[in-house]
């Protein structure tokens, strides 16, 4: 984002610059930038808290090909494998899917056959804990490469494609956005096509970095790296989901086994 006037989430104007950059943290991933100067700073809303990036990098081709290749390299499948064999207690993955079957014996009792959406499924290790307990997952993501290799090594559905851009998609009784919303302009628009796709009586789950608590640890910490737009605060985050028509918002922060400040929540209609 190049400036900000306005807050997109309280409609204030007042914000305060917060850490800035003229290279790189120490261990952000290395992205081809060509040629263009690294440059950027953080500003934080002073009414609800929520940091904003800003810069003029231009990072829309980022996640097509280029975010797979600077983090992952040839290494896809070797990375995947890697990770699923973390164990449990390590495993920021494990947590995850523990909050969603918990939240969904509360919410969906009575529904045995959980159809999931999942966007933004990277290199699929959610997705593939969602069929291993189950579920039927269909995953969402804009590298080809990434879509191929769920579709090999998970047998799920997936779909090659940007979810706002997305034609013909069913309803869903959980969505989830599992370290997705940060990287997008206007993460609202996301929930608000999620809203189309989702069962009455369903629910969407999120996780997004928590700034409040990153913050204290100051300006390398990963929640503050270049290809995060956003970085939430509670209010923020209550915010965004109240001005997309949710009423029922449960949010929680926690650290994860990874060492992410992470705030996550259940929404519904």
């Amino acid at each position: 984002m190049k400036n900000i006037s306005t807050c997109s989430f309280c409609a204030r104007k007042s914000f305060s610059t917060r850490f800035q950059y003229d290279f790189p943290p120490k261990d952000e991933t290395k992205f081809d930038l060509k040629k263009q100067k690294y440059k950027r700073h953080f500003v934080s809303c002073d009414s609800c808290g929520h940091w904003f990036s800003v810069h003029q990098i231009d990072l829309t081709q980022l996640y097509t090909s280029e975010y797979n290749d600077s983090t992952y390299g040839n290494k896809i499948s070797e990375t995947f494998e890697k990770i699923i064999s973390i164990p449990n207690e390590k495993s920021d993955n494990v947590g995850r899917i523990r909050r969603i079957e918990d939240f969904k014996k509360t919410k969906l009792p009575n529904v045995r056959n959980i159809n999931l959406l999942d966007i933004g499924s990277g290199l699929g290790v959610f997705p593939y804990s969602v069929k291993k307990i189950g579920w039927n997952c269909t995953a969402i993501d804009p590298d080809k490469r990434s879509v191929e290799h769920m579709k090999k090594r998970i047998g799920i559905k997936t779909i090659n494609g940007n979810f706002l851009e997305v034609e013909n998609l069913d309803k869903f009784n959980i969505i989830t956005f599992n370290k997705v919303l940060e990287h997008v302009y206007k993460p609202e628009t996301l929930l608000s096509r999620a809203k189309k796709h989702l069962y009455k009586d369903g629910f969407i789950y999120i996780e997004v970095p928590d700034a409040e608590e990153a913050a204290k640890e100051g300006k390398d910490r990963e929640e503050f790296f270049i290809d995060h737009l956003h970085v939430f605060s509670k209010s923020s985050l209550n915010l965004m989901c109240k001005n997309e028509g949710f009423k029922n918002i449960k949010i929680n922060r926690i650290k994860e086994p990874s060492n992410k400040f992470t705030l996550y929540a259940f929404i519904s209609l």
